[in-house]
């Protein structure tokens, strides 16, 4: 069982260095490791380089412009580079938990069946590591895809971990950079498998200024962000939980009041907002009517009597 780890990177050349390094100290030995660089502009290509010539499980590809991520990730046909039996994708601000953590999640994976694509592993935030790991109470373990937009799909984030069929059905959605996000949504909510989310906590997930949903990028990853749940929305809205369809239409409306939001985006995203109400608040009416309507009864008894009726003239 060989795994795929990759990652995209902007200027990371001292934490890319140490996810370098963090993975090769892995007891674990069967993967390689595919670093995306986004343009950056400091020492980050000559790091990785440095890396690859003494390690050739170690790929670098690398873009001289800076355009986000996803752009990077599209350009580098990542779903297609990947050669491992098993797919995760880190950021370049992560790590893992301990040296045997690959083996770990090789082990828990090894038992599952084909019909799992998915699993997911806990992971704790870099700002808590005094802390001692404390694993989530998660009330339901396993999952159909379709479950990822109810709302009985956990509330939080996991490392996930992905068979290679998983990411051969997602490099025919992701066919542009703007779908990136809501393409693991396609594969999941247009293919039937098995999720399965342990509470086994293997990564420190990165968290410091320099993140991308974070400061300077946030303004960046804004349009993204927008995008993806108008996709979501109106693609998969009939199929939302309740919960789910209130933090997207939440989502969408808040988006409204960032300093980067244009006035057309504003007023578009008002407008669409108001026709989704009153869509729902009309659906809503409707079917408190036919809850209280007490016409189905009358139409019962009706007909119970006419049966009646019939039964005494014979």
């Amino acid at each position: 069982m060989r795994f795929s780890i990759f990652t995209s990177t902007y200027n990371r050349s001292e934490k890319i260095d140490r996810l370098i390094e963090n993975i090769r100290s892995q007891t674990c030995t069967s993967w390689e490791l595919i670093v995306v660089d986004d343009g950056s502009k400091d020492n980050t290509v000559s790091v990785v380089n440095a890396w690859c010539h003494l390690d050739d499980r170690i790929k670098l590809i690398s873009f001289d412009q800076n355009c986000g991520h996803p752009v990077a990730l599209y350009n580098a046909k990542i779903c297609q580079v990947v050669k491992g039996d098993l797919v995760i994708f880190m950021g370049s601000d992560d790590w893992f938990l301990n040296d045997d953590c690959l083996e770990t999640i090789g082990k828990s994976i090894d038992v599952k069946g084909q019909e799992f694509w998915k699993y997911g592993f806990t992971w704790l935030h870099e700002h808590s590591l005094e802390e001692m790991p404390v694993t989530k109470k998660l009330s339901k373990t396993t999952f159909r895809s379709e479950e990822i937009i109810h709302d009985t799909y956990p509330d939080s984030d996991f490392l996930f971990v992905y068979r290679k069929k998983y990411w051969a059905a997602f490099d025919g959605y992701f066919d542009h950079p703007d779908k990136f996000f809501s393409s693991f949504y396609d594969v999941a909510l247009n293919n039937q498998f098995l999720e399965q989310l342990y509470d086994i906590p293997v990564m420190i997930a990165g968290w410091n200024d320099d993140n991308v949903t974070k400061g300077k990028n946030a303004e960046l990853y804004f349009r993204w962000s927008l995008v993806h749940r108008m996709y979501m929305l109106s693609e998969y809205g009939d199929r939302m939980g309740v919960n789910y369809l209130s933090y997207t239409m939440r989502s969408i409306s808040r988006s409204a009041f960032l300093p980067y939001s244009s006035t057309d985006i504003s007023f578009a995203l008002g407008l669409k907002s108001l026709r989704l109400a009153f869509g729902f608040g009309s659906v809503a009416l409707f079917s408190l009517v036919g809850a209280l309507w007490p016409f189905k009864k009358q139409m019962v008894w009706v007909r119970k009597k006419i049966v009646e009726r019939a039964k005494q003239r014979k």
